[in-house]
């Protein structure tokens, strides 16, 4: 880490301004804020990891819920979707999950703990970060609840193990990323849900998430 060697006064209360040598001249160094408003990596992220979920026709994978009274808005920043290529699969096409936005909370299925040792787990990215409020939660497989409000898009995941896509896939962010629009936002009231619609093969799931919570 490299922290600025300089600093110029401005203003009429002369003011202290950053700056940096870079060989005879100063830079006047400056720190970004992201459409939040908040400075760049500065809002409080939170991750969830479900190692192993297994891949059926019409299963929703998690809800994220962020219930009335959480007194904050859940922005999505991440997503990623990884087939478990364990074993060697043949002759299939890419089973797509649908990404949506929900109206009420999933039911049954397995709670999400928050900073738990096992997995399915969600955690803090900077232990530092408040705890999450108890309105906003989140269920692997749920089998009710999770009403959907919103289709968003969908993502079609190759299981082949053999094709480069197949193994790179783990790093494919499957959320939109752009500089120049917003991203998905549950507000009070609302959520996300992931639903894979057609089988594929028979294999199992992992779903990496990050999210910031205003």
């Amino acid at each position: 880490m490299t922290l600025p060697n300089d600093s110029a006064t401005t203003g009429t209360s002369g003011q202290v301004i950053a700056t940096h040598l870079i060989g005879t001249k100063e830079y006047q160094v400056v720190m970004l804020a992201d459409d939040s408003g908040h400075l760049v990596q500065t809002l409080p992220s939170y991750t969830f990891f479900i190692k192993t979920s297994a891949g059926a026709a019409g299963k929703i994978h998690f809800d994220l819920f962020n219930a009335t009274g959480s007194g904050v808005s859940v922005e999505m920043r991440g997503l990623w979707i990884m087939p478990q290529l364990l074993a060697a699969v043949t002759g299939t096409v890419s089973p797509d999950f649908d990404f949506f936005r929900t109206s009420a909370v999933g039911t049954s299925g397995t709670a999400i703990p928050y900073k738990s040792t096992t997995f399915p787990n969600l955690s803090p990215v900077d232990t530092n970060n408040a705890a999450l409020p108890a309105a906003l939660t989140m269920r692997a497989a749920p089998t009710g609840g999770a009403t959907s409000a919103e289709a968003l898009f969908t993502s079609y995941v190759t299981q082949e193990e053999t094709q480069a896509g197949a193994q790179l896939g783990q790093w494919f962010n499957v959320l939109p990323e752009t500089a120049v629009a917003q991203r998905y936002i549950a507000r009070e009231g609302q959520g996300f849900k992931l639903v894979q619609q057609t089988l594929g093969v028979s294999q199992n799931f992992s779903i990496f998430g990050i999210f910031t919570v205003v």
